[in-house]
Order: structure tokens, then sequence, then C-alpha cells
């Protein structure tokens, strides 16, 4: 059984750690089992925070943040990994993580052409590789 996502006030909280972890070189491989790995937090508590399942804590947060952090060498807020409603503080995840602009693999189809969720998306002008436009304004169930 799914748990609903939880929401506050304003909206369900979502998580763009994945997006930030397609630029970390340490992560392109195993990439979210070690990110669980080296946040000490279990896969299964990951792979539910990215699907949008529960609600975490504090501490998990910051231990996502502090493990993103190491890899990077340099702190960042972590409203600009897990957001009310997708309202992140840094909207493109290429200007949060430092990157002159790419785009994920997500972006395009086997025969390298953008898929329709891309298509006017430009090179570093992506939010998240669910939700490339950002977070979808009054969406209540998350969705991939």
């Amino acid at each position: 059984m799914q748990t609903p996502i939880p929401h506050n006030l304003e909206g369900p909280l979502v998580c763009r750690v994945t997006s930030a972890a397609i630029h970390l070189q340490r992560y392109s491989f195993r990439g979210l089992s070690l990110l669980a790995r080296d946040a000490d937090l279990s896969p299964s508590t990951l792979s539910r925070l990215v699907h949008g399942d529960g609600n975490p804590s504090y501490r998990l947060v910051v231990q996502l943040t502090e493990a993103v952090e190491r890899e990077l060498g340099r702190h960042i807020d972590p409203r600009d990994l897990i957001a009310v409603n997708g309202r992140f503080l840094t909207p493109y995840i290429c200007d949060l993580m430092h990157c002159r602009g790419c785009l994920p693999e997500c972006a395009l189809d086997e025969f390298g052409d953008r898929t329709e969720k891309y298509r006017d998306v430009q090179s570093g002008e992506w939010v998240m590789d669910q939700y490339p436009k950002g977070y979808p304004a009054g969406k209540e169930r998350r969705g991939n």
C-alpha cells in the first residue's frame, strides 16, 4: 500500500536529489544506492523520498544534503533539493550544481531526438528530470 504524499498548507514536498546526483561523478554508477550509503540512509528510505512517499525528517534532509555537499565541495541550501510544491530556491538544477548547461539522458529518446516533455527545454534550463519545466501547479499526486 502506498503512503499518500504529505501535504502542508502549500502543497507536497518535491525531491530532486536524482537530478543533483546526475551532476556528480561519484553517483554516475550505482547512483542512489551509493548516495544512500553516503548519507547513512537505507536505499529504501531514499527511494521513498525520491518517489514522494512519506514525510522526511529534518535529520534525513540534513544527512542527504551533507552527502551532496561533500561531493560538490561547497554548501547548498536543503530547499534546493527538497522543496514545498517544487519551489526550489535555485530554479534550474544546472545552476545549483555549477554545470555549464546539460540535459539528462531521459531528455532524448532511443534515436537521439528530444522526448516530448523536453521539446521546449534548453540545455541547462531544466528544474528536475521528472518535471523539466517545474512541478505542475496544483498537482496533487506524484507522477513520473
